[in-house]
């Protein structure tokens, strides 16, 4: 095949070899961790992400994984988006019940006697109950403030490669495997500049597991969680661990926080992967 110019009779090599990267801004790029943890494997979870497990570990099969995702799926949460549509199916489905409805510890769970300020749901399974890792970042910014683990790209790294790197050197986790959960680019988001994160979630039994809180953590813990209507226009998230009670308030969807404990805008991303995974069992 003949090779191709421009329209400005440009072959490929030289179009190349005169392109001004600066042309155009960048931004600086992270991978965000939410690692759920039970004190027990969970056989549902394990059943539900075989597939995509095993394909997130082979990069060259990432196009089938995502058709299969896609074929399989009736919302994408790799768009803001999709993560409003499922977002609202939730809480439609919450209003239109006299009941208070919570997502805690993962699963869609009901208090009928719940009060009208707040809502309460406890697990009764204490085998199954989830938690969530959080480290508490030792430098600006946000210093002394819980986030997810995670940090930025280096040179040749894929963003899998980085969460996974980013979580053994903030808290000790390795041997993970990662599920893209979505991409933040919202403006402002983090006030070092423009920055644009890849979360991932997954799941992990603790047994075993010593948490090492290192490099930019100050501290590692699990935190418990839970996901709840306030009234009839907004949400709570409550996180619960290492002594403390965090907690981010969010209008109806939850998607944006109105407000929030954790720093930058992890609240937003712990609440798309608690509705995630609600919708996978």
């Amino acid at each position: 095949m003949a090779e191709l110019r421009d329209k400005d009779g440009l072959l490929e090599e030289e179009f190349l070899k005169a392109y001004d990267a600066s042309r155009y801004p960048r931004p600086s790029v992270t991978a965000d961790v939410v690692l759920f943890a039970t004190s027990e494997p969970d056989a549902n979870w394990d059943a539900s992400q075989d597939a995509s497990q095993n394909a997130s570990r082979d990069a060259s099969r990432d196009a089938s994984r995502d058709a299969s995702w896609n074929a399989s799926q009736d919302a994408s949460w790799d768009t803001s988006q999709d993560a409003n549509q499922t977002a609202s199916q939730i809480a439609n489905q919450v209003a239109e019940s006299n009941r208070g409805d919570a997502l805690a510890g993962g699963l869609l769970c009901t208090n009928a006697d719940a009060p009208a300020d707040g809502i309460t749901c406890t697990n009764a399974a204490a085998s199954a109950k989830l938690e969530l890792l959080l480290i508490r970042r030792a430098g600006h910014p946000y210093m002394g403030r819980w986030a997810l683990p995670g940090g930025f790209i280096e040179p040749g790294e894929t963003l899998e490669q980085t969460a996974l790197r980013e979580l053994q050197e903030e808290t000790g986790v390795a041997q993970i495997t990662l599920e893209q959960l979505r991409t933040v680019s919202t403006p402002g988001r983090d006030p070092r500049g423009w920055t644009i994160t890849c979360a991932f979630v997954a799941q992990t039994a603790k047994q075993g597991l010593q948490l090492r809180a290192a490099d930019d953590a100050a501290e590692a813990a699990w935190f418990s969680f839970e996901l709840a209507r306030r009234d009839a226009s907004s949400w709570q998230l409550r996180l619960s661990g290492a002594g403390e009670v965090l907690n981010a308030i969010f209008p109806d969807p939850p998607i944006l926080a109105t407000s929030s404990d954790l720093a930058f805008d992890h609240a937003d991303i712990i609440a798309c992967a608690i509705q995630r995974r609600s919708e996978q069992r």
